[in-house]
């Protein structure tokens, strides 16, 4: 049995006049695992992550990190404890500073800068590069440089919100590829995205949220592109008799999805809007549709 990592218990937060945008949710991560978190914008995915991080503080619930409560029980730990590491879509580089330098600037002055700034250019394969500075690089070498920033001052648990909302499929694909390193290497892993094929290609469990609430955590073979959709929608899935209730049966669910299936097709249906072969590149050149 892997270590639990991250136990979130009843977790809320809701904004001044707003409503709560975390409800009631639970949710556990074990050592060396790739957990996803999916939903449609506003379901909560970045708040959750910011609350996990400490970057928000909840209305209500507990944290525990490695068995230690670090929000609950009247209890709140700060950020720069908690051994969270977040890379976030935006890079966050400093454009003055070199590579080495940029991943260098978070780590403790009682290590060894120079050989852990090594290590982790070599890990994310850019040790040559590490005289560059940020403009020099793509957008893919520069999300590997935030994410080895991030690395380098060794946390608990590594939070990835939305990395590869710019990248190419090259340079997404290189980044999966340390990530499941990472994995390997015993690192807690929550991969924040809205993209379901990666999520399906990456992620051993995936939780989706709907509105604040936790539709459940799933092992990554109960699930497809169709049911993930699904589920973000807040259609529940019922659970199989042999599994735990946030894990599901294919048999249960293509017999749950064909029956909606059926029942939601007329003779008074029509489609309204047909979209077929679509192409676009955005404003850096990328394609973003294929």
């Amino acid at each position: 049995m892997k270590k639990v990592v991250l136990n979130i218990q009843n977790l809320n937060q809701s904004y001044e006049k707003q409503q709560r945008v975390i409800k009631a949710l639970s949710l556990l991560t074990y050592e060396g695992s790739i957990v996803s978190l999916v939903g449609e914008s506003g379901s909560g995915k970045t708040t959750l992550a910011r609350l996990i991080a400490g970057l928000e503080v909840p209305d209500s619930g507990t944290i525990e990190l490695n068995g230690e409560m670090v929000f609950g029980d009247d209890r709140f730990m700060p950020p720069e404890e908690r051994g969270v590491g977040m890379v976030f879509q935006s890079y966050a580089l400093f454009p003055h500073l070199s590579v080495e330098k940029n991943i260098a600037y978070g780590i403790s002055k009682k290590e060894n800068i120079r050989a852990t700034v090594d290590e982790t250019l070599e890990l994310v394969g850019l040790l040559e590069y590490r005289s560059r500075y940020p403009h020099q690089l793509s957008g893919g070498q520069q999300q590997r440089v935030a994410l080895a920033r991030t690395i380098a001052a060794k946390p608990k648990i590594l939070i990835l919100d939305e990395p590869t909302a710019v990248l190419t499929p090259q340079e997404s694909e290189a980044l999966y590829k340390i990530i499941r390193r990472l994995a390997d290497q015993n690192h807690s892993i929550i991969f924040i995205s809205h993209k379901m094929k990666e999520v399906l290609d990456l992620s051993q469990r995936i939780t989706v949220l709907h509105r604040g609430k936790s539709m459940g955590t799933y092992l990554n073979q109960e699930l497809s592109a169709e049911i993930l959709s699904n589920l973000m929608l807040g259609k529940k899935m019922p659970p199989s008799k042999n599994e735990t209730p946030n894990e599901f049966s294919n048999d249960v669910i293509a017999k749950k999805t064909s029956l909606e299936e059926e029942g939601n097709h007329t003779t008074e249906n029509r489609e309204v809007v047909v979209l077929s072969d679509i192409h676009a590149h955005n404003n850096r050149g990328n394609k973003i549709l294929n």
